[in-house]
């Protein structure tokens, strides 16, 4: 049988404890932009792009996600959030779609 010193157990709950609570943070950031995905009248448009029948939007989530909505012939075909990524990422991957590099 081992034994720890109550100090040891103590700083090991605690350490447990910030890994976990950094999880739920991380899960809960998910599910905002989740959320905010279905609800997109409620994300901050940024840029558009456009060429022949393809439509790109630029966005950002209320969580501070970046993404893009993608149509064609006026039909959406598709929403994609870029977590941890930067604004021109996300616009790259716009210009991208609506040349027909990125397909959905």
């Amino acid at each position: 049988m081992s034994y720890y010193d109550t100090d040891e157990i103590y700083h090991q709950v605690g350490d447990l404890t910030k890994e976990v609570m950094a999880r739920f943070d991380a899960i809960e950031k998910k599910l905002d932009d989740l959320i905010a995905l279905r609800d997109f009248d409620l994300n901050t448009e940024i840029h558009s792009f456009q060429l022949n029948d393809r439509f790109a939007t630029v966005f950002r989530t209320p969580a501070g996600t970046y993404g893009i909505l993608m149509k064609e012939g006026g039909r959406i075909i598709g929403k994609e959030l870029f977590p941890g990524k930067s604004e021109s990422y996300a616009e790259d991957a716009a210009e991208n779609f609506v040349h027909g590099i990125k397909n959905v």
